[in-house]
């Protein structure tokens, strides 16, 4: 029970800085950015729910949003800060490379193989534009989200189970936190 709650507060704050990013951002002027908010409140909505009432309805679309918000939500980050550095061209080119890579994740759910490709590429490529920039919030954002898909996976089953979920969501909270800060320090 402890653990609904907790994953119910963490949704709510998650939700919340994820309605922030929506505001603070103009769509027109930072599409991936937005896309990025509007993916975080959509999987923040649905963590919501099935932290207060246990809902089996909506189980397969709450484990799709999660997968596309696993590794779609760095894509998109990533294609925000090419866009911002180096034009739209370079940001459509990377989207699509990507594309395929997140299309295979969402139809295979069971193979983490994709995932863990994705979030590698992903990751690599905050690494290396943190390190080239001397920027601490690319390099933060990298770990938290390498953290937040495969090292809850590094924990036994008894621990995945009470504290997996808490663990991605804070992850995911600061994640988006320290996006919206890399956005509005380009702007």
């Amino acid at each position: 029970m402890r653990v609904r709650v907790v994953s119910a507060v963490l949704c709510t704050l998650f939700w919340g800085i994820s309605r922030y990013g929506c505001l603070r951002t103009n769509p027109l002027e930072m599409p991936f950015a937005y896309g990025s908010f509007v993916i975080g409140k959509t999987h923040a909505t649905f963590g919501l729910i099935r932290s207060l009432q246990d809902v089996k309805e909506c189980s397969k679309e709450c484990h799709q949003v999660g997968n596309l918000m696993m590794c779609g939500q760095l894509t998109l980050i990533n294609c925000q800060l090419h866009h911002q550095s180096e034009g739209c061209g370079s940001s459509i080119l990377y989207g699509f490379w990507l594309a395929n890579l997140l299309y295979y994740m969402v139809v295979e759910p069971g193979q983490k193989f994709w995932k863990r490709l994705l979030t590698l590429h992903n990751s690599l490529a905050l690494i290396i534009r943190g390190n080239s920039e001397v920027n601490w919030i690319h390099i933060a954002m990298a770990i938290l989200h390498w953290i937040s898909v495969d090292g809850v996976d590094f924990l036994g089953k008894r621990f995945q189970r009470k504290l997996g979920a808490p663990i991605s969501y804070l992850s995911m909270i600061f994640i988006t936190y320290l996006s919206l800060l890399a956005f509005t320090e380009k702007s």
